[in-house]
């Protein structure tokens, strides 16, 4: 299921699509996106007794968990650079704060709830219901909103962090100091060109 978000970004980054797909993609993207970080949430699973060694239990879900947390970040970057070629920079960054604050709820959903990314087809009307009771009565749901924004901070600092060691696109990472010589700034735009 983590692959799922990546595959969808990686599709609509290389076609060109008409806004009506590109909604349509955009959304199953955002629905299955939780997918790929919930399985850290799998740590929860190492305080049960069973008969496998507790480091191997570790080892096992940290291995799929970093895979996840990768696709996540990758599938994030990867429409975060679609929408800021169709959208200002402000916008482009307030609609991926929104996904990342929205996938900690979507980890809440799955990890307490036990909702998955099916049931909004399936079970379209008790989900809605969840949520909009969530929404209407926050202070009746504090583990709601600490999960949802404990996992959004983390997903937050996670992203800014991956955005500062890519580099943009269109120059590299130092272009962005005021502080480098236009000699310099020569020097490394040749160079991204190589």
């Amino acid at each position: 299921m983590a692959y799922i978000p990546f595959v969808i970004s990686s599709f609509i980054k290389k076609v060109t699509l008409k806004p009506l797909p590109f909604i349509f993609l955009f959304i199953a993207w955002l629905l299955f996106l939780p997918n790929a970080s919930y399985i850290i949430t799998d740590l929860f699973h190492l305080i049960q007794f069973s008969s496998v060694p507790k480091w191997f239990d570790l080892l096992m879900i940290m291995s799929f968990a970093i895979n996840g947390i990768l696709l996540f970040f990758l599938s994030i970057y990867d429409v975060h650079q679609l929408l800021l070629a169709r959208l200002s920079n402000s916008t482009t960054w307030f609609i991926t704060v929104m996904i990342l604050f929205l996938s900690g709820f979507g980890i809440y959903l799955g990890r307490f709830l036990r909702w998955n990314s099916w049931d909004i087809i399936s079970n379209p009307l008790l989900l809605a219901n969840d949520i909009i009771h969530r929404i209407k009565h926050p202070l009746s749901h504090p583990r709601t909103w600490g999960v949802t924004f404990g996992f959004g901070l983390l997903f937050l600092f996670g992203f800014l962090l991956l955005n500062t060691l890519q580099p943009n696109q269109n120059e590299p990472s130092i272009l962005k100091s005021k502080k480098i010589s236009k000699k310099t700034f020569q020097i490394l735009k040749k160079r991204q060109k190589l």
